[in-house]
């Protein structure tokens, strides 16, 4: 009787050995899991945030123009037109008010009705001079302007229509 009891011993005896040593390396993996997070989030992030805004932290351009509509025969219908608008910041502008006689010649407008319409919205950060223009016209006005305060801020916003 005592040579299948020892027997059922040292099964038993080895199956805790194996548990004992599966769970000691599941711990040790565990602690290298954790050890490497922290590293990684804790003493290394500043890696870890650059890479982040090189992937996520871009400015692409995307120019999105609608295809020449046609007729049945292939005749165009209908065709985009790239245009610009121009805006300007009237806090910049409200700064500079000799400019405004100038930018009113080259929009052709009424200085007097632009000085208002500044005035008028002094407070706010963006306001729109003139839409759907034609970009080369937009991009006259903005080079045409000869104080510093009002080329910085005018700006032509494309609008594809």
């Amino acid at each position: 009787m005592s040579r299948p009891d020892t027997e059922t011993r040292t099964v038993l005896q080895s199956l805790q050995l194996r548990w004992a040593v599966s769970c000691a390396v599941l711990v040790v993996l565990a602690l290298g899991l954790v050890g490497r997070a922290v590293y990684l989030q804790v003493l290394d992030k500043d890696f870890l945030i650059s890479e982040a805004e090189a992937r996520h932290l871009r400015v692409a351009t995307i120019s999105s123009n609608r295809g020449v509509i046609t007729d049945r025969n292939g005749q165009p219908l209908a065709a985009s037109m790239p245009v610009d608008s121009l805006w300007v910041s009237p806090q910049e502008l409200a700064r500079a008010p000799e400019s405004i006689p100038e930018l009113a010649r080259a929009l052709k407008l009424d200085g007097a009705v632009l000085a208002r319409q500044i005035a008028r919205n002094a407070a706010k950060d963006f306001m729109y001079l003139q839409r759907h223009m034609n970009p080369a016209d937009a991009r006259a006005i903005i080079k045409g302007t000869e104080d510093e305060s009002v080329a910085r801020g005018l700006y032509a916003k494309y609008i594809g229509n």
